[in-house]
This record gives structure tokens, sequence and C-alpha cells, in this order.
């Protein structure tokens, strides 16, 4: 399947939405930006980089939270604040990892990120556009139960990995009431592991990047 087969989905959807939050009536004066927020984002991620990684994992759901406080700017219809982002991504993988033989595999991958930064946000009435940056640790792990030389020998074992993390993204939604909002975000986390010289049947090497595609519950306090 080509990328741009994969990624139809997720544009055709951001151009709804898009559609929707342009059409939305505006609220007359609009809701002010300034505050404590907490979003509650759940969506799909799907792996571009780095060829191991991208080989093992599969597209699969992530959720987190994302909190930070915004002040207000340009007479209240512009924001920029601190922010932290906390992230799971779950791993989905094949489950005949080893195809030559008759055993399923038990192969789990999951990814932490722990990036803090900053968010840039412009209100028009109740619709919103922002875009964010960050930096943190991108923590990966995995763990492995399969069988090797026809079901003779077992394989078991687990090894993690943290580095460096960067996340780039950006987003619209639609203010609901003064105190929650939805909002639709399309991220690229990255991870710079580098663990080349590492011996473990799964080890984490090279830049891993994903584009992650949300949806999100946002309560303003």
């Amino acid at each position: 399947m080509t990328q741009s087969t994969r990624f139809a989905p997720w544009l055709a959807a951001a151009s709804v939405a898009l559609a929707v939050f342009t059409a939305a009536p505006a609220h007359a004066q609009g809701y002010d930006l300034e505050g404590f927020f907490i979003e509650v984002p759940i969506g799909v991620g799907v792996p571009i980089a780095e060829d191991s990684y991208t080989t093992l994992y599969d597209t699969g759901f992530w959720t987190g939270v994302n909190l930070g406080y915004l002040f207000a700017v340009g007479g209240g219809s512009v924001a920029i604040g601190p922010a932290v982002d906390l992230q799971y991504a779950f791993g989905n993988v094949e489950e005949d990892f080893h195809d030559r033989d008759a055993y399923e595999d038990d192969i789990y991958l999951g990814r932490f990120r722990a990036i803090g930064g900053a968010r840039f946000v412009v209100s028009v009435g109740d619709a919103y556009i922002l875009t964010r940056l960050g930096v943190g640790l991108d923590i990966a792990h995995t763990s492995w139960d399969y069988y090797e030389g026809g079901g003779a020998r077992r394989i078991e074992g687990d090894h993690s990995d943290i580095s460096f993390g960067l996340i780039g993204g950006v987003g619209m939604g639609y203010r609901i009431t003064d105190l929650i909002g939805v909002t639709f975000l399309l991220d690229l986390p990255i991870g710079f592991h580098d663990e080349s010289s590492d011996s473990s049947f799964i080890h984490w090497t090279g830049d891993m990047v994903d584009i992650v595609l949300s949806g999100a519950v946002v309560f303003f306090l």
C-alpha cells in the first residue's frame, strides 16, 4: 500500500473538519483564551521512518493528556503559553512475526513521551487554530515471547531505551461552551534513538518518526 493511499482517509477527515469549523456560526464575542486547559486526545499513529521500526511497528492507537496555561495577547484573540504533553502509543505488531514456524508470536512495542513546549492559539469566533512545538523524552519499550527452530526453543525478553524526543503539530478546534471544546490534532513526534551496537533481539536504532492524527476533548479552567 502506498503512503498516499494510507494517508488519504486522514486528509479527507481533516478536510471535513475544516469545513465544519469554517461553516460554524461564530460566537459574537468569542471566548477568553487565557487560562489553564486540559486536553485528552485519542487517535492513531503511523510510523513513517526507520526501517526496523516500521517493519515491526504497525499503525496503532495512542492516547495521553496535554495540559498547560495560555496567556492572551493581541486583544484576547491570540494566546501563547507553556504546555506539557504526556503520550502513550500502543504498538500493534503482526502476530506471525516469524512466518516459518507454526506458532503465534507475542511481541509488544510501546512508546511513552513526556514533552514540554509552547502552544500558540488564534481564535476565530468560537473556532480556533493552533500550532505547537516541544522537546522532551521518548521512551521505547519492547517485550517478546516467541518460538524458534520449529518450536524447539522459546525466546523471551524485554528491552527499553530512553532518548531525546521532539514533537511539532498543528490543530483546529471549536469551543462548545465556556468550559468545553473539541480539537483535531495532527502531530509529528520524533524519537532520536541510536542503539546500533545493542545485542537485544529488538533494539531501537535511528530516528523513529510517526504521523499522529487525533481528536480531543478540551477542558478550559
